[in-house]
Parts: C-alpha cells; structure tokens; sequence
C-alpha cells in the first residue's frame, strides 16, 4: 500500500508542463496549413501575374499598330499630332483607355 501512495504522491506533485497534446496537436496543424495554403496562393498569383502582363502587352500591341501606321506615314510632327489626336478620339470613342504620348521630330 505504501508503493502505491508514493507512486500516486510523485505524480501528484510534479507539475504539468506545457500545453496539452489536443492543443499543440491543432496549433501545428493550423500552422502547416497556413504556410502550406500561402505558398499555393504565392504559386498561383504569380502565374496570373505572368498571363494577366502577356495579356496586356498583347492588347496594347493590337491597340498600337493601326496609330503605329498613321504616324509611321505622317511628313511631319504637326499631322502626327492631328492624327494622333484623331486616333486616339476614335479609339476612346469605342471605350478603350486612352494611351499618352510624347511625340518629338527627330529630323
């Protein structure tokens, strides 16, 4: 009787360190999932990042080649000016963004 008491007095008198495994078991749980969850979220951002840019460089290059050829075949920079003007009124006039320029004469 007296192995038990003293076996039943050192448990009793060590006390409990930590948090319980219930506890720690979630907090490792909700961690995993949250770095795992953000590396998906990093992945898959970057790739709309990458196809969202290859569509703006796309629709701006198909915006820019009809202004492309009014100002490639204008003599000077004052119908440069007037058929960029008319360009880009005739593109805002079909809802697209209007584009901004600076145009200079080179010659």
């Amino acid at each position: 009787m007296s192995s038990m008491q003293s076996s039943g007095l050192i448990t009793e008198d060590v006390p409990r360190r930590g948090m319980p495994l219930g506890w720690l078991l979630s907090l490792y749980t909700s961690m995993i999932v949250a770095v795992v969850m953000g590396f998906i979220t990093i992945y898959q951002e970057t790739g709309n990042t990458k196809y969202e840019h290859q569509q703006i460089v796309e629709n701006l290059r198909t915006s820019l080649m009809p202004l492309a050829a009014f100002i490639e075949n204008a003599p000077s920079v004052d119908v440069m000016t007037e058929n960029l003007t008319r360009f880009q009124e005739a593109y805002a006039g079909n809802g697209g963004s209007p584009h901004y320029f600076t145009l200079s004469d080179l010659v």
